[in-house]
């Protein structure tokens, strides 16, 4: 609830006035006070902060379970993983690459690198459905693009995990037990951040991070993985059947496609692309 109410840039009293619920309501909420809201109260309180569909979901389901079930309820195994509208193009060999390294236990630490529109972001959200889907590996994915301070860090890490107290410590007793990935996206962005992994992995040694950043974290035994851009075809000189295997190609005609349906590569079409 915190962390949800910080990521909007609201007061409690602000809060309060857009959900149409009492201040009290909103701290006894944030303290852990009230066991049982009403549901009319939480739903309310979604629409004053704003959530999106899947947020919001997980706000009412958090908001009506008991300790053990929203913990199990926040350990996703795919379905809090973000889903994409489309396909991930010509990443399949770093795909595995990085989830050998994940289960690897080499490396507990690594930074996907790289510039603003690379693909760093849908590169983590396969490499974080994958590790998913494999058994004995709980996954977390937390969204930072919404954080403006990075005081509030520790606020996004707990909300993912369905922690009401925004310690290291509660996230450590959380994360505790069995082997668990956290990725954490669009750090770029916040300064300090650095300090909180570090914090986490050194006291949890169950867990590795996958972060994406557009520069490495600079802390010690990160492995920082470049996202370089998809291959482009040399200059064309060739057949149509030559370039529907280049990756960039392959994107581009998919994006094309979904503005223009009817749009064919072709000889006519092959020199421009």
């Amino acid at each position: 609830m915190r962390g949800f109410r910080r990521q909007a840039q609201l007061t409690q009293e602000e809060l309060a006035e857009r959900a149409g619920v009492s201040v009290r309501t909103i701290r006894n909420l944030e303290g852990d006070r009230l066991n049982t809201p009403r549901l009319s109260s939480v739903r309310a309180l979604a629409e004053g902060l704003g959530l999106k569909a899947e947020e919001r979901r997980r706000f009412e389901v958090l908001a009506g379970l008991d300790v053990e079930a929203r913990h199990a309820a926040a350990s996703t195994t795919g379905g809090s993983i973000p889903v994409p509208l489309s396909p991930l193009v010509g990443r399949d060999a770093e795909v595995s690459r990085l989830v050998e390294v994940v289960f690897g236990g080499t490396t507990r630490l690594i930074t996907l690198t790289g510039l603003a529109g690379i693909g760093k972001t849908r590169l983590a959200l396969a490499v974080a459905k994958a590790a998913a889907a494999r058994r004995g590996r709980r996954t977390w994915w937390v969204p930072l693009s919404g954080v403006v301070e990075s005081k509030y860090v520790l606020d996004a890490v707990a909300g993912a995990l369905g922690v009401s107290e925004v310690t290291v410590e509660a996230i450590g007793i959380r994360l505790r037990g069995e082997p668990a990935l956290l990725v954490v996206d669009n750090l770029e962005h916040l300064d300090g951040v650095g300090g909180v992994l570090t914090d986490l992995l050194r006291r949890v040694p169950e867990v590795t991070a996958l972060v994406t950043s557009r520069a490495p974290i600079g802390l010690p035994d990160e492995q920082a993985w470049p996202v370089r851009p998809l291959a482009v075809p040399a200059d064309h000189e060739g057949g149509v059947e030559e370039l529907t295997g280049v990756s960039s190609v392959e994107l581009l005609v998919d994006r094309i496609r979904r503005a223009t349906p009817a749009f064919d590569l072709n000889l006519g079409t092959a020199a421009v692309v």
